[in-house]
């Protein structure tokens, strides 16, 4: 299986993950919002009851989505992206390359591993705040549950699709990092830009598809063509949600055109 293909199934399977946990944490707020005691108008009361209850609730969000499933995301992103460091290093042995990290590669891949675990860290305390911002106003007497409950639905699913977007730029930005890291240590020179050629293919890849270019050349190019991405493409390729990869050239390197077209 090709790297576009194995970041292909572990975006996937943590989509999977990510939407259970959502599914999970919307649940146990829902069932510890049920405790609270509503007026005839289905408005929540603003009494000393319900004022503890938020409390409590807003005491223990960040330790609600981990156990919902956020430590358990976070375990999923660091396996998949240690599956992906394997096939790495499978790849390069297949070609004569060393199929062992360097001690340079090998801190860049703990780093790269440690920045994945934060950015999930990262996303577990922002829907803590956003739903903090939702139940702080919730018991003021001027609330509906059910409104509530909305709120905090909407509030779960925006937090998701960005939470599947993060995961997905870090499992891309790993492999294609730690690719270009290893194979440049082992002296590759030359890339080429593999992938489809379509109706769908920005213009920036599209003057890169099947060309032979070095690291430092593609980089150069970074802005060129309505690129927009923060990072080099060395780093993201083309785009965010990109579709072609870096692929390192070791034989037939002339029947690749130097430079993009």
């Amino acid at each position: 299986m090709d790297q576009a293909a194995l970041i292909s199934s572990a975006e996937r399977r943590l989509d999977l993950v990510f939407a259970d946990t959502f599914a999970t944490l919307r649940v146990q707020l829902e069932k510890a919002l049920a405790e609270l005691q509503l007026g005839a108008d289905g408005k929540i009361e603003a009494s000393t009851f319900n004022a503890a209850r938020v409390r409590n609730l807003l005491h223990s969000l960040q330790v609600e989505a981990r156990n919902a499933g956020m430590g358990n995301a976070i375990d999923s992103v660091v396996d998949e992206l240690k599956t992906l460091s394997t096939s790495i290093l499978d790849q390069a042995g297949d070609l004569g390359l060393p199929s062992v990290f360097t001690e340079t590669t090998g801190q860049s891949v703990k780093d790269l591993i440690w920045d994945a675990q934060r950015t999930v860290i990262d996303r577990e305390r922002s829907i803590a705040s956003d739903l903090e911002k939702l139940l702080i106003r919730s018991y003021t007497g001027a609330t509906k549950r059910d409104d509530l409950l909305l709120n905090i639905a909407a509030k779960l699913k925006g937090n998701m699709r960005d939470a599947i977007t993060e995961a997905s730029e870090v499992v891309s930005n790993f492999a294609t990092q730690t690719r270009v890291t290893h194979f440049g240590e082992a002296g590759v020179e030359w890339w080429t830009f593999d992938g489809p050629m379509d109706e769908r293919t920005s213009e920036w890849c599209g003057h890169f598809v099947g060309r032979r270019v070095t690291m430092d050349m593609a980089d150069s190019y970074a802005t060129a063509w309505g690129r927009k991405h923060p990072l080099p493409p060395s780093i993201s390729g083309g785009h965010y949600g990109c579709r072609h990869e870096w692929v390192p050239l070791v034989v037939d390197l002339k029947k690749y055109p130097i430079g993009p077209r």
